[in-house]
């Protein structure tokens, strides 16, 4: 191998690693980011406080079935998305049933 060759394929190796290890950190340390001007998909400090301060399990039923407007389409995956964020900060056991079927679900035995 020539130089130039070794040096490129350090290149690639180096870029190869870098991507590897940036998935892996995605993976452990979930984030997002609220761009909207308003903070809609944040949840307010208030909320993860109460949320962190519970110790009795929380069963959450949401009844957004059937046929819907555009409106309360939209209104549905937005609260399913409000939901799995407070799902990911609350450690207890939870069970959240949702337009009809169960998306999340942990036992005490599960933490």
């Amino acid at each position: 191998m020539n130089s130039r060759s070794l040096y490129q394929f350090l290149v690639f190796f180096v870029g190869v690693c870098a991507v590897f290890l940036a998935n892996q950190l995605a993976h452990r340390y979930h984030f997002r980011w609220d761009l909207t001007e308003e903070k809609r998909y944040t949840l307010h400090p208030s909320t993860i406080n109460g949320l962190e301060q519970l110790t009795e399990a929380i069963d959450i039923e949401v009844f957004l079935e059937g046929e819907l407007p555009a409106n309360f389409r939209r209104l549905k995956v937005a609260v399913r998305e409000t939901l799995e964020a407070v799902c990911l900060l609350w450690r207890g056991s939870y069970s959240v049933s949702l337009f009809g079927s169960s998306f999340g679900r942990r036992n005490e035995s599960e933490k």
